[in-house]
């Protein structure tokens, strides 16, 4: 049986490093063995808890090769959430084990204990439409905004200049609205070598990436752990589906984030809630009545300056996720460029084009859903793209199978040579979950 060993804990100066060490066949998957998670804050979390963020950071691979975790310290009810939700993986997986034994040499039972029980609830917060929803809707509790920098795009401290705007625009914004905010910064995606592994175990993850079907919610709730205690005991994590979008609903394309993963999360005597389980378009709805009296500025986009992006804004303007944003807040009748986007007469005539050569994905067809037969707002011209919009079904293009089996089939060394080449030709293989056929599907739920 492999083995993944969680040790050397030490906490200073607000940062907190471990290691990992693997058994022999599984070392080509560990890109780096020592984690740092560091934050801005006092931290009042003993060892049990002070383990977890390396501890969800490695889990997956732990579940899908079938190997036992080991670390001295745990906290009791964390570990019990991970054995449960690794029954709901494996219904979720078939084709990977999730045999996985956590053993632990001394468990604690943590109390989180707030410092101020009107001020007792977490938001992990990225400055996009699902999380400022979630804090638009739980105003009233006073919420702690929780972002990560390091989990997203390039690794922690790329684009420091960046992260500083992003830092000084939700730190301002949370000073006038009477909010605490936090940004921790990491190198957890970067302890594992992610390509490696999704390509060694295709099959297991059913084709799809680790970050969506197995490490999302998990590392993103799990780094929250150690600012919790005597802060807050429930933490929002901001849901990106719904229950009839298919990216919730298809079997054969499972994924992480959902309200049955994320609510069994926990640890000490925190709840966890799985929020604003609606259509995204019902949330920008939402958020423009909120704007017609204050400001906010969106970060809905993973481009960064140096790429597409401008020095005084966070998003490119010319991306599908900025362009579904663009779109919708429109629809809403709120002008884009109030909340960090720059918007001018050009910018349907790009969305347009950018549907004609790539077809309507599951967020363009929410915005067709919601077009009027009678059109009343014309910000930036945009009436003539919506009356444009309204007839047109062309489907998104996802089946990119030929191209990933073909990558799969392939030794790790000439697979990844073979990947720049897709680059090249900008065919992105690792792009949400390569379509299935109905045939592959039967042989991967009925393996030999």
């Amino acid at each position: 049986m492999a083995e993944i060993i969680i040790h050397d804990l030490k906490f200073k100066d607000g940062i907190v490093t471990n290691y990992v060490e693997v058994s022999k066949n599984l070392k080509k998957f560990i890109k780096h063995p020592k984690m740092f998670v560091e934050y801005d804050a006092s931290i009042h979390a003993d060892e049990s808890v002070l383990n977890i963020p390396l501890i969800v950071t490695v889990l997956p691979l732990a579940w899908i090769s079938g190997s036992d975790l080991i670390v001295d310290t745990l906290d009791k009810r964390f570990k019990e959430s991970m054995d449960t939700i690794q029954k709901i993986f494996k219904n979720m997986l078939p084709l990977a084990p999730f045999t996985t034994e956590i053993h632990v040499e001394e468990f604690v039972e943590n109390r989180i204990n707030p410092e101020d029980s009107a001020r007792s609830t977490g938001l992990l917060f990225s400055g996009g439409i699902d999380s400022t929803y979630s804090m638009i809707t739980h105003f009233h509790e006073k919420p702690r905004l929780v972002m990560h920098w390091g989990i997203e795009g390039p690794p922690y401290p790329i684009y420091r200049e960046y992260w500083e705007m992003v830092y000084n625009t939700y730190k301002t914004y949370a000073e006038k609205n009477d909010l605490s905010y936090n940004l921790t910064k990491t190198n957890a995606l970067e302890i594992l070598y992610p390509r490696k592994i999704e390509h060694h175990f295709h099959k297991e993850l059913y084709y799809g990436s680790l970050w969506v079907r197995l490490q999302e919610s998990l590392i993103i709730l799990g780094l929250a752990a150690p600012l919790s205690i005597n802060r807050f005991d429930k933490l929002l994590i901001a849901a990106s589906t719904y229950k009839e979008d298919s990216a919730y609903t298809d079997v054969n394309r499972p994924q992480s984030a959902r309200p049955e993963i994320d609510e069994r999360i926990s640890w000490a005597d925190l709840k966890v809630t799985h929020d604003g389980f609606i259509p995204r378009i019902g949330k920008t709805k939402i958020l423009a009545k909120h704007l017609r009296d204050n400001e906010l500025t969106f970060r809905v986009c993973l481009a960064r300056p140096g790429d597409q992006t401008t020095p005084e804004k966070m998003n490119c303007n010319n991306c599908s996720k900025c362009y579904r944003t663009i779109m919708q807040l429109t629809q809403s009748e709120t002008d884009p460029n109030n909340c960090g986007f720059i918007v001018d007469e050009s910018t349907f005539t790009k969305i347009k084009e950018y549907y004609i050569n790539h077809g309507l994905d599951i967020f363009g067809i929410h915005s067709q859903k919601e077009i009027p037969d009678i059109i009343d707002y014309d910000l930036y011209g945009s009436r003539e793209f919506f009356m444009w919009l309204r007839d047109f079904h062309k489907p998104h293009e996802r089946d990119v199978w030929r191209y990933r089996e073909l990558y799969d089939s392939l030794p790790y060394p000439l697979a990844k040579i073979l990947n720049e080449i897709y680059k090249k030709l900008k065919i992105n293989i690792h792009f949400g979950n390569p379509h299935l056929s109905q045939q592959r599907v039967i042989k991967l739920k009925n393996p030999k």
